[in-house]
């Protein structure tokens, strides 16, 4: 005899999860994610070139530290023996 699994207090149910889904949903979260990240970008161009700069610094910044922490996550053993305080020198 298996025991039931207790239903956790605020889970989905399959029918909300399927509904919450929906391909209609999705499509309308990416145009709205997308229209206001264009409106942001040309907001930043048209406040001028401080904003610009500040823009493609930010954007090379979190691109660095992505990369970084790929490859921590890929080669963690190897960096823990060989680079002392490798997180402290990103």
């Amino acid at each position: 005899n298996m025991k039931q699994p207790e239903k956790i207090h605020g889970a989905m149910s399959g029918s909300s999860v399927k509904k919450d889904e929906s391909r209609f949903h999705k499509i309308v979260v990416r145009i709205i994610s997308g229209a206001l990240l264009i409106g942001l970008f040309t907001g930043c161009v048209y406040m001028g070139h401080v904003y610009v700069c500040g823009l493609v610094a930010s954007v090379e910044l979190l691109l660095f530290r992505e990369l970084v922490k790929v490859r921590y996550n890929a080669f963690f053993d190897t960096i823990q023996d060989t680079i002392p305080l490798f997180r402290t020198t990103q």
